[in-house]
């Protein structure tokens, strides 16, 4: 199985010298390998894992920074731009938050700019929504919500139905992806835009088949947060996450929190103590491993 490892490590490091990036030596890790790959002064991990299948998978999770897409293009022989993208104005962003909490909703967002309202929130101080806190990130959103009235959208999923969605799908990107497919084609079909960047949380053809009319360009990069209308996104799906978290904790008298670390065991024990143990399903998304009973 090592040999296939370093097979795909070397077919990979052909591909990426082509085009000038820089590729470290192998270092072994558990069920698998990584290296760093680097150019100019950008540099990020890669790691390819081989499953008991004999399967091997291709790691992008560590894949980080403003070359990250180009190198996933190059490995997936896509076409390849290392430029950012250039801003044709309308333009949507989009972002999503929850999906790594154990408790409280999945929302995603989308904000419309044009070059005035882009102006506007960037003078604002409007940035990724995990370089806030809470309350920053709830001033915002009000923030946010006036300066692009009528050019937003947002879309929640309580855990009742998120869990619902997922014994459907088996796959929680999947559930993502349609929640940012019907956010583009809202905003869209409202200011006739064409351009849509996603922060991309999974495989860029998940939401890409659902515009392959081509009516609608959608980028998907990683640190999409950088422009502005994915940063507002970002913040605008924040706060309905926080909102949807209050809300469920107020509704039950137990205080939900954020994350999935070890306070999710503590609440979980909470719950039960108080009879609320068949209510799990309408406050927590039930396929999460720190959810299930060992």
């Amino acid at each position: 199985m090592a040999a296939n490892l370093n097979g795909i490590y070397e077919i990979i490091s052909k591909k990426l010298l082509k085009h000038s990036f820089i590729v470290s030596p192998v270092k072994n890790i558990n069920y698998g390998i990584q290296f760093e790959i680097s150019k100019d002064e950008w540099s990020s991990v890669l790691r390819i894992f081989a499953k008991k299948t004999g399967q091997i998978k291709i790691d992008y999770s560590p894949l980080k920074g403003e070359k990250a897409e180009a190198v996933r293009a190059i490995i997936e022989d896509r076409p390849v731009t290392e430029d950012s993208i250039v801003i044709t104005y309308p333009y949507i962003g989009t972002d999503e938050s929850g999906k790594g909490d154990s408790f409280g909703p999945v929302a995603a967002a989308g904000v419309l700019l044009d070059e005035k309202s882009q102006k506007s929130l960037f003078e604002s101080g409007v940035k990724d929504s995990k370089e806030n806190d809470d309350e920053t990130n709830l001033r915002l959103t009000d923030l946010i919500k006036k300066t692009c009235k009528g050019s937003f959208e947002i879309m929640v999923i309580m855990p009742e139905q998120y869990n619902i969605s997922y014994a459907q799908h088996k796959n929680m990107n999947t559930i993502l992806a349609l929640l940012h497919t019907s956010i583009i084609k809202k905003l869209a079909a409202k200011k006739g835009c064409s351009m849509a960047i996603v922060d991309q949380f999974a495989d860029s053809r998940l939401i890409g088949k659902n515009f392959i009319d081509g009516s609608i360009k959608v980028h998907h990069t990683t640190g999409g947060e950088k422009y502005t209308a994915v940063a507002a996104a970002s913040i605008l799906a924040r706060g309905a996450f926080l909102d949807g978290l209050k809300q469920l904790s107020d509704e039950y008298g137990v205080e939900l929190p954020k994350g999935s670390g070890t306070n999710v065991a503590a609440t979980l024990l909470n719950l039960k103590k108080r009879g609320l143990a068949d209510k799990l399903n309408m406050v927590a998304k039930l396929h999460f491993s720190s959810v299930k009973e060992p």
